[in-house]
């Protein structure tokens, strides 16, 4: 969703950097109150023309979105656990994120990338890091495997399972 505290501003200022290291172009999928100065910012700054506005998609096309894309940025500002991060992983998807509320506990060096929020500098040099990256198909490939491991549903069930156990033990 295109709101302030999701920071797709900084993913926009990023992208003149972004093209001066690499030949990129950027899908942003959503919608909000911030696309028009999104948008007009993406003119400002002469990346309109790189730079897709796709506006709100139904979850079921995700996955095909997904995969025309080589990696999955999320400049969030502020963030508790990123489902949408997770689902661009289970989709085998390397992740940049910013360093902040939950991401760090899903996204490492492993999976993708996480830079500093609120700085386009920053963004820019890890995510043109991340995709110069030779291995970037493994890195998806683990970021799969990982959501798999520690999110897929069958795991979280397990996991309820195992604390209400504790709970009923420790109560008797």
């Amino acid at each position: 969703r295109l709101f302030p505290k999701n920071g797709v501003e900084y993913f926009i200022r990023a992208m003149p950097l972004l093209r001066q290291q690499l030949d990129v172009e950027a899908m942003i999928v959503g919608d909000g109150p911030e696309r028009p100065r999104l948008e007009a910012l993406a003119r400002e700054l002469g990346v309109a023309d790189v730079i897709r506005f796709l506006g709100a998609r139904p979850n079921a096309e995700m996955p095909a979105l997904l995969a025309e894309a080589d990696v999955a940025v999320f400049p969030s500002l502020m963030e508790a656990t990123s489902v949408a991060a997770l689902e661009a992983m289970s989709c085998g998807r390397p992740v940049a994120a910013s360093r902040v509320g939950g991401l760090p506990e899903i996204v490492d060096e492993e999976v993708g990338t996480l830079f500093e929020p609120a700085d386009p500098e920053d963004l820019a040099a890890r995510l043109g890091a991340l995709l110069r990256n030779a291995d970037l198909a493994r890195l998806g490939q683990r970021a799969r495997e990982r959501v798999v491991q520690r999110w897929s549903l069958e795991r979280l069930a397990r996991r309820h399972q195992e604390i209400y156990r504790t709970l009923l033990n420790e109560s008797r």
